[in-house]
């Protein structure tokens, strides 16, 4: 059966469809069009914990012609075809003509580059023009086209992301009308992802991944990282890199007290009394280094959001499906509940908005009400703790000293990865009875809930051992002692003024850290590659391992994990930052650890979202969200920890104070002390965004608001009154304009909002374009910005010229 379709062209779109069994084999569109997004249902029923009902076969292919038609009204390209690998599979394959992209970038506001224009033809020498335009089909060859397919106006990203847009954009304004989450939740649709570029896939994988002449990624490789992925991944990469190159330099500087350890110890009579001196200096250096190396974070982070549009970027409040309220007339605006104005209603006939609504005061209620389940488990965990430790000492003295230390590790490490499950599961249930209305609010919480988790879990014993286990008495009657060697780069023989363990301490970091690293690298690349291996088995033996050789992308991508965001991978990140910086005065080299393990971490990360797992729909960012707070926090810590390390567990201080305990005490509080102010003033006098990308802000600035009142339109045809509308384009355009003229976006700081002729509708599906932002910045369209080349300078790195980035 063949149905005719009109697009907005008028020209005719034939809808092929026909019945093979249950299926319907549906094409809407050119039969070659390249896909960009797949739906995929399954007839058969499979256990799916994201679905809140179990549907029926006919109900099952009811919704699903039911969406396929919707998507087809939505003058979208759709074609269905069957799984050759799996018979129950269906995919629903979606692209879009450019022509529907431009009308739906048109419909949304979004923002495009301008082709750059000499100062000389726009009428004004003061003046470089460029900038960011909302996008209008009848301005299209003022905008710069997309370098990778010079037929196109957008990248991959940007055409995921507007084909997004149109599905559920309402079906009034010409989009499908589906709530795509709603659905997947809901059990109707099996998976929904977005496909691979593979020409870009390729392009990073041997630039980045697969390249060792570059140990982490520069700027220009974090320019190519957030064209294809978005900014919230490229985010992730950035922090991860700029703190492994920050490591390096505590790397060194660890490695010194080590080597200046072992000659103090070992020309002791000559040095008497600076035994152990050099990991006491080691500790106050990375209580500035921590302190340091946030601050500067926070100055890349600045430069970043610059260069990539994110300076006045919030994210857009997108409802998740999971959160349930009571209808009412209104709508959210910043996270805060506006009813509708009824006035709007009775004098100008506007329909009232209705959404979801649930009182934000119930929401913090039950917040305050999950910290008793949360207390009560992480004083199990203490408890857990405690009794493993009784339990090893027990075992030591009544059977053997070796078999007592395996079994208490091995019981160890049992408990702590069954309480992981308990407390991930817990924080799961807590944050789903919380009912966070967007997809940010959920994700912080639930990671603050995981990390204070994290805290206890990982690092009870060692503030046991750092501080009470000298002379403990436990469980069983048992009395703990300091049992471990003498370390060489520790004063050997000797004890601080309290009741810990230097010795043991160090060990136990050793240990803790090392078997971190290793169940990290196990997880990132041992298990897959098992999981890879195994598979490719069965398949061998069942006869399919040819087929899938011969399988088209949409389905090898429809066996790849789906993407579930970066959460995991910063917390092990975080939890490792505890490690390096909590007891540096017991472990100095920690850092060195940490940093070869980032190197190899790093990569592994991005094999495993360039080829192990979906690609990420886009997400916006201004940095890594709540996870700064969370390493603020422990930076803080790391202080305070390192500070009674030296003064109640290292014997250095007690030894240059002739074993006098209070004048210890109170070097050792003096020097807190002094770390939190130089901690404090750090934060005060080093600025956060640095002073070239602060002059070019008001740059712009200046420039935008003498020409706005000056001139509406130029005779040159540079409009720049809509240059400085307030939408944004939130993803590059990764074209390339081959000029040496400095672009200046004149849209880029905070212009006054049009005022719109009716109230705004919101849109069911993400739009980035919702939120008040700075700047669009395109890849190759040079940059965007005046920004100096020392701007771009990495720690640990060489300068790279604009030229370079694009």
């Amino acid at each position: 059966m063949d149905e005719s379709e009109r697009d907005d062209n008028n020209a005719v779109h034939l809808v092929k469809v026909q019945n093979m069994g249950s299926m319907k084999q549906v094409l809407s569109g050119p039969e070659d069009f390249k896909p960009d997004v797949v739906v995929v249902f399954r007839d058969r029923e499979l256990p799916n914990k994201k679905a809140r009902i179990s549907l029926s076969a006919a109900e099952k292919e009811k919704n699903r012609d039911r969406i396929i038609q919707q998507l087809i009204q939505s003058r979208l390209y759709v074609r269905t075809t069957g799984s050759d690998y799996d018979p129950d599979d269906q995919y629903v394959l979606l692209g879009a003509s450019e022509r529907r992209l431009e009308q739906q970038a048109e419909l949304i506001e979004y923002e495009m580059p301008l082709k750059p224009v000499a100062p000389e033809a726009a009428g004004s020498r003061l003046l470089e023009v460029g900038g960011y335009r909302k996008y209008t089909r009848r301005d299209r060859e003022s905008f710069v086209l997309n370098s990778a397919d010079d037929d196109s106006l957008f990248s991959s990203l940007q055409r995921q992301y507007l084909i997004e847009t149109v599905i559920g954009t309402e079906a009034s304004k010409g989009g499908a009308g589906i709530q795509i989450d709603e659905e997947v939740r809901a059990g109707t649709v099996s998976r929904f992802f977005c496909l691979h570029d593979q020409a870009r896939q390729a392009q990073l994988m041997g630039s980045w991944v697969k390249s060792w002449s570059r140990p982490l990624p520069n700027v220009a490789t974090l320019h190519s990282i957030r064209n294809y992925f978005g900014e919230y991944v490229a985010m992730y990469f950035a922090f991860a890199s700029f703190y492994t190159r920050w490591l390096l330099y505590a790397s060194l500087i660890g490695i010194a007290a080590v080597v200046a350890g072992v000659v103090l110890n070992l020309y002791a009579q000559t040095y008497a009394g600076l035994q152990g001196l050099a990991p006491t200096v080691f500790s106050i250096f990375l209580g500035l280094w921590v302190t340091f190396m946030l601050n500067y974070w926070k100055r890349f982070n600045s430069t970043l959001n610059w260069l990539w549009n994110m300076v006045d970027w919030r994210v857009s409040e997108v409802t998740r499906p999971a959160y349930h309220g009571e209808p009412q007339s209104g709508l959210f605006f910043e996270n805060t509940w506006v009813p509708w104005p009824q006035e709007l209603t009775t004098n100008y006939n506007v329909p009232a908005v209705e959404s979801r609504y649930f009182s934000p005061g119930k929401t913090k209620a039950r917040i305050t009400g999950g910290i008793v389940p949360s207390t009560l488990l992480a004083l199990i965990t203490v408890l857990a703790t405690i009794l493993i430790l009784a339990l090893r000492l027990w075992l030591q003295q009544r059977i053997d000293s070796t078999f007592g230390s395996i079994v208490g590790g091995a019981v160890s490490a049992v408990s702590i990865k069954i309480l992981n499950i308990i407390y991930r599961w817990l924080a799961g249930v807590l944050c789903r009875l919380e009912n966070h209305r967007t997809q940010e609010q959920f994700d912080n919480n639930y990671a603050v809930k995981v990390f204070m988790f994290d805290f206890v879990n990982s690092y009870t014993s060692l503030f046991y051992i750092a501080f009470f286990k000298r002379g403990s008495l436990l469980f069983f009657g048992v009395q703990d002692h300091c049992t471990g060697p003498s370390i060489p780069f520790i004063a050997a023989g000797q004890e601080g003024a309290g009741w810990g363990c230097i010795d043991d301490l160090s060990l136990q970091i050793f240990s803790m850290l090392g078997t971190n690293i290793a169940i990290s690298q196990a997880t990132g690349l041992i298990l897959p590659a098992l999981k890879f291996w195994w598979t490719q088995k069965r398949e061998l033996a069942k006869g399919k391992s040819q087929i899938k050789a011969m399988l088209p992308a949409w389905e090898r991508e429809n066996m790849l994990e789906p993407y579930e965001g970066l959460g995991e991978d910063m917390e092990q990140m975080a939890v490792q930052f505890g490690y390096v910086t909590m007891f540096a005065a017991a472990f100095p080299l920690a850092p060195l650890m940490a940093l070869l393990s980032n190197l190899i971490e790093v990569r592994s990360d991005g094999y495993k979202y360039l080829k192990g797992t979906n690609r990420s729909r886009y997400r916006g960012a201004r940095g890594i969200g709540v996870w700064y707070e969370i390493f603020n926090v422990l930076g803080y810590i790391a202080v305070a920890t390192n500070s009674a390390l030296v003064v109640f567990t290292h014997p250095a201080l007690l030894s240059l104070c002739s074993g006098n305990i209070l004048m210890a005490f109170a070097i050792g509080v003096a020097i807190e002390h002094v770390l939190f102010v130089l901690k404090y003033v750090t934060d005060v006098l080093i600025p956060d965004v640095p002073g070239p990308i602060q002059q070019q802000m008001a740059r712009v600035n200046f420039i935008k608001e003498l020409l706005l009142e000056r001139a509406t339109d130029d005779d040159h045809g540079v409009d720049l009154k809509a240059s400085s509308s307030s939408g944004r384009n939130p993803l590059f355009n990764s074209g390339g304009n081959g000029s040496d003229v400095t672009l200046v976006n004149l849209s880029s700081q905070r212009p006054a909002a049009p005022q719109p002729k009716t109230p705004p509708t919101r849109t069911p599906s993400p739009s980035p374009q919702q939120s008040r932002q700075d700047a669009a910045t395109a890849p190759g369209a040079a940059l965007p910005h005046s920004v100096p080349s020392a701007m771009l300078t990495e720690p640990g790195g060489g300068v790279r010229s604009s030229s370079q980035l694009s």
